[in-house]
């Protein structure tokens, strides 16, 4: 009882904010953070608070808390599972959620318009240029930039399709297995060529991630995460000094990247064991070498 005394008077605290909210929508989303227990999900709980109270969805549980019983289990024999609860707050998504939302849904009247006019404006361009921002700051903070100094970010236009054998009048010589031409499709992606061709061009600069923009029938564009590993303000900064290290040089040549370790095979789970070991090359050579143990 002493938890549900905590939880009302949380509720009634919130109030004000509560009415505010609920002129606008039917309800207001709240955000419980339980204690990690051996049979609760970790992490916090996103649930919906009507005007009757407070209300917990975990697992199997559908218990209001204010009301008594509605769920399948007993209120005691949920609260005995729920220590301690540590906050009871408002949640609203930032700004950079709503950004997200709105590139999940790219066939929408305001991303068809938007990404038609940003293809158009980087059709004007040079093929590869530096972007004094990122187009999409959302994605660009998930993948680790920050906007401060040492951040840089380039924009490239990579051609689309396959890749022609590189062979001379077409004579590849040797077996006739060998003999396509055309119709073959590169082992990277797009994505991995767009950063090697940044890389070689900014060769100071370490490539940190990268992420696509925009497409037409010709071209996909993608923008460019770099960091300067001599910037004081990277070489301070306890997150992102990892990068400045000397083996860190040229990753995006040696599938180093989120985009060059998509065609090495290199994943966790059942699909990803041909590259157990570290490489195709390395699991097939385990596999492949007679050893000959002796005991000494």
């Amino acid at each position: 009882m002493e938890l549900l005394y905590q939880l009302r008077k949380a509720s009634e605290s919130l109030q004000t904010g509560k009415q505010q909210y609920s002129q606008r929508e039917q309800h207001m989303p709240w955000r419980v953070q339980v204690p990690r227990g051996p049979r609760l999900s970790p992490g916090c709980f996103y649930t919906g608070a009507s005007l009757a109270g407070i209300q917990i969805v975990c697992g199997n549980w559908d218990v209001d808390l204010l009301e008594g019983l509605r769920g399948k289990q007993p209120l005691q024999e949920f609260l005995s599972h729920v220590q301690l609860v540590t906050s009871i707050a408002p949640f609203i998504m930032g700004a950079y959620k709503y950004v997200q939302e709105l590139y999940r849904k790219k066939q929408s009247d305001v991303l068809r318009f938007l990404l038609r006019i940003r293809c158009w404006q980087y059709r004007q361009l040079t093929k590869m240029h530096r972007s004094p921002r990122p187009s999409r700051p959302d994605k660009a903070r998930r993948l680790g930039y920050r906007a401060k100094q040492g951040y840089i970010i380039y924009r490239i236009r990579v051609r689309r399709g396959g890749r022609k054998r590189p062979v001379p009048k077409g004579a590849t010589y040797g077996k006739p297995k060998s003999h396509g031409v055309n119709q073959l499709k590169p082992t990277r992606n797009l994505q991995s060529v767009a950063e090697e061709r940044v890389g070689r061009r900014c060769g100071g600069l370490r490539v940190l991630n990268s992420y696509w923009v925009a497409q037409d029938s010709t071209y996909k564009y993608f923008e460019i995460i770099l960091v300067d590993p001599f910037h004081k303000a990277i070489r301070r900064d306890p997150k992102a000094n990892w990068i400045c290290n000397s083996v860190h040089k040229h990753r995006e040549l040696r599938g180093k990247t989120s985009a060059g370790r998509k065609s090495r095979g290199l994943g966790k789970g059942h699909r990803y064991s041909q590259t157990t070991g570290g490489s195709r090359r390395a699991n097939w050579l385990r596999r492949n070498s007679l050893q000959l143990r002796r005991k000494r």
